[in-house]
């Protein structure tokens, strides 16, 4: 049996890395050139460019799922669907997506679970993700103090413990509390619960950094400093570039 024959699939669900192009994995590459369809989730400069380059037929999702002030867990239904009624008409089919589809991306879940009933294969293709780029960025590794992640409203409605001598990364804090999309700039006061729970283990003189990979090969990341007791006002100011929060002791 052929290799290609081996690792088939009616859905090639691919992580696109962080910088389109230049971190795809030749793998990815692959499966986007055999799909007949990719729907992609990546408004990079440049990304739609280069994949129509690549690929058969694109499709992308961003305007086709999310709406000002609707719920995002709408907008994942909305491209799920859109994914699995193409698969069922033509295959393969691609669902690529920024970053790695694993971490963070709930429609890989929703896509997963309906293909099996809708006997389907899934082939998920990882790719770099803002994690990867992040340990970077902070010149961090992981394997020498250990290291924490949750995600910004999970974290605060399990009230979940953080051990203040172990590395932490926080995700999704740009939608703390809410389940609703928007491009909107949001008020410092959305950001007090998770101040509130991080006083509980960190001084209010703790300093913490806002980072903000690179998503083009011409740009660079960044990175901002300030102490935890700013970080309403902060993120309120910074929360169209935000990629994460990560905490270094």
């Amino acid at each position: 049996m052929k290799m290609s024959e081996m690792r088939s699939a009616d859905i090639f669900i691919i992580g696109l890395g962080t910088v389109v192009g230049w971190q795809l994995t030749r793998e990815a590459e692959h499966a986007l050139r055999k799909s007949e369809k990719v729907f992609y989730l990546d408004s990079g400069l440049g990304s739609a460019d280069f994949l129509r380059s690549i690929c058969k037929e694109t499709i992308d999702l961003n305007p086709l799922s999310y709406q000002e002030g609707q719920p995002r867990r709408a907008a994942y239904d909305r491209m799920s669907a859109l994914v699995l009624k193409a698969a069922l008409e033509t295959r393969p089919v691609a669902f690529a997506v920024y970053g790695h589809p694993r971490v963070y991306v709930y429609p890989t879940e929703q896509i997963s679970s309906a293909a099996k009933l809708l006997n389907l294969k899934v082939r998920i293709i990882p790719g770099i993700s803002s994690l990867d780029t992040m340990f970077v960025d902070l010149d961090l590794d992981p394997g020498l103090n250990g290291f924490q992640m949750y995600e910004a409203t999970d974290l605060i409605a399990r009230d979940s413990p953080l051990q203040i001598d172990v590395p932490a990364m926080i995700w999704q804090v740009g939608v703390v509390g809410t389940g609703l999309y928007t491009d909107r700039q949001s008020n410092p006061e959305r950001f007090q619960p998770l101040l509130k729970h991080l006083l509980k283990f960190y001084g209010s003189d703790h300093v913490v950094s806002v980072v903000k990979s690179a998503d083009t090969p011409l740009t660079k990341s960044s990175l901002k400093n300030f102490r935890l007791e700013d970080l309403p006002n902060l993120l309120a100011g910074l929360i169209s570039v935000l990629q994460s929060l990560h905490s270094d002791f």
